[in-house]
């Protein structure tokens, strides 16, 4: 109801007439306004109160001497983080490096793991929420502790490599994967089976890393595939190498890659297939997809003697399959000296590539956006198989697939946060990874490239055909890995800021015509000349 004054309140009955309640942050109207009459402001537990209204109820009196007990006080809310799986990332590397500083068996850093899991759970119950994140992300850390612990312990107690050899023993095993290709050898990758020595066959399991001479000229490369049982007389290595403090380690790296032990042999005389491989098998398919590419570089870009392949094709090979062992030593000097080795071993910019490709050429056929990630999700899974797991490639491929998830699922997906996700996984799959020169100059080039580039887009002109763009990528990963390059390969080559300009288109132009190239020869000998 509104008064004479406009002012607005509720009409209360009462014994001497009805009159105006005020709402709350009014002033009462006054005995000469023509309203009702005044009327004191209603507070609960006041002792003044207007005529016909009741007292309210005392509240009940406390017990003298009883002490009032403190209520748990909650925290302020912690603010959300756009990027949460960056923290646990970070606290499981955290924890693996503490772990190969200062290794610690697996039960304790186990139940570590799970002593600081119940103090986290025990803070949240409490209502601390900055105590339980920091003992949640102490259990993540001790977790990557005890996950290379375990990693350690399980390599060590592998039966090949603790067995004990000095002179020449007959293995039996079956090709995992293809076999590499070198100037002046072939790498066969062989699960072990049986060992025998003296007579004696023992069954003893692992992997092995098997270097066979090629003698060019006298036979050909061995013809195998991934999924073929071999029997060899072999050396295997005693273990162990000299390095420098701080510098690359080849054991840590045949543990990053789940090689137990090496081994040698004099001649491939020495190595025979027992039997091929299973028919219906996937893994020989692919092999034999990616042998049936290498011989078709072999035979259009054959060696001066015919023997081989030439640089040119071992160049393709690089390009195209990651296989990178036939480049001649003059080419990897010069592309080292150059800053451009990167373009050539299959790593995160061929995938790069191959997404701005295959994308031009869905928006070119009117996919949709969905459909186009989809269909490029599908095309690396199958490109991972081809190249056959490399390290390089699998963390390229895990950092494409989990944006294109975030873009499938999500409307709003933060880069760092699925580059942080794939990390957190890598590290989860093979802690010695985080050891590796490879996934370091991966991580770090894109940790540059994501927090670097848009600010330093922001102040340079756009020029056309995408030239500024492309520039600040190449300065941004170049300036971000230069400290791991200069630590690692003790060079920094500044050349490659410019020669990225050029290298980079040229390097996807080769790498489409290549890959649209291949199998029209395949299906079109005739025509393809």
């Amino acid at each position: 109801m509104e008064a004479a004054d406009d002012r607005r309140g509720l009409r209360l009955p009462g014994p001497e007439g009805p009159r105006l309640l005020l709402l709350p942050g009014r002033q009462e109207p006054g005995p000469g306004d023509g309203g009702a009459p005044s009327q004191p402001q209603l507070q609960p537990g006041r002792a003044e109160h207007p005529t016909g209204d009741q007292d309210p109820e005392p509240p009940p009196a406390r017990r003298p001497g009883r002490p009032e007990r403190p209520r748990l006080r909650r925290t302020g809310p912690l603010r959300t983080s756009p990027f949460p799986f960056l923290f646990l990332a970070a606290a499981i590397g955290l924890g693996i490096s503490a772990a190969s500083a200062f290794p610690i068996p697996p039960g304790p850093a186990c139940g570590l793991s799970f002593i600081l899991l119940a103090a986290g759970w025990l803070a949240f119950a409490v209502r601390s929420d900055r105590t339980a994140v920091f003992f949640l992300l102490a259990a993540v850390a001790a977790s990557g502790a005890a996950r290379l612990a375990l990693q350690d312990r399980d390599y060590e107690r592998n039966p090949l490599h603790s067995h004990e050899a000095g002179d020449y023993v007959d293995i039996a095993g079956r090709l995992y994967r293809s076999p590499g290709r070198e100037p002046d050898r072939d790498l066969l990758f062989i699960d072990v089976r049986t060992v025998g020595s003296g007579g004696a066959e023992l069954p003893v399991r692992g992997h092995l890393r098997l270097s066979v001479p090629f003698a060019r000229g006298t036979r050909p490369r061995l013809d195998l595939l991934a999924g073929d049982e071999v029997h060899a007389s072999v050396r295997l290595s005693s273990g162990g190498a000299f390095r420098n403090f701080g510098a690359f380690s080849y054991e840590r790296y045949l543990r990053g890659v789940n090689i137990h032990r090496r081994a040698s042999t004099k001649t491939s005389l020495l190595v025979r297939r027992s039997a091929a491989a299973p028919a219906g098998s996937v893994r020989a398919r692919i092999s034999r997809i990616r042998c049936g590419i290498q011989a078709e570089l072999e035979r259009r870009f054959p060696a001066a003697d015919g023997k081989d392949i030439s640089p040119t094709g071992a160049v393709l090979e690089a390009l195209l399959l990651g296989e990178d062992g036939r480049l001649d030593e003059a080419t990897v000097e010069n592309l080292q000296q150059t800053g451009l080795y990167h373009l050539f071993a299959i790593s995160g910019g061929h995938i790069a590539i191959l997404n701005v490709l295959l994308f031009s050429l869905f928006r070119l056929v009117r996919m949709s956006p969905r459909a186009s990630r989809l269909a490029l999700a599908a095309f690396l899974v199958f490109y991972t198989i081809l190249v056959e797991g490399s390290p390089s490639v699998l963390r390229a491929v895990i950092m494409t697939l989990a944006y294109l998830a975030g873009r499938l699922l999500w409307k709003d997906v933060h880069v760092l946060n699925t580059i942080s996700a794939s990390a957190l996984f890598l590290l989860l799959l093979n802690p010695s990874s985080l050891f590796d020169a490879g996934f370091q100059l991966t991580y770090v080039a894109t940790l540059s490239i994501i927090l670097f580039t848009p600010p330093l887009l922001k102040k340079l002109p756009r020029l056309p055909f995408k030239a500024t763009e492309l520039a600040c990528l190449s300065v941004t990963a170049a300036l971000g890995v230069a400290p791991l390059i200069a630590r690692n390969f003790n060079r920094v080559t500044l050349s490659s800021l410019l020669l990225n300009f050029a290298a980079i288109p040229l390097v996807g132009l080769i790498m489409g015509v290549g890959y649209a190239f291949l199998p029209f020869a395949a299906a079109f000998p005739a025509a393809a000349g």
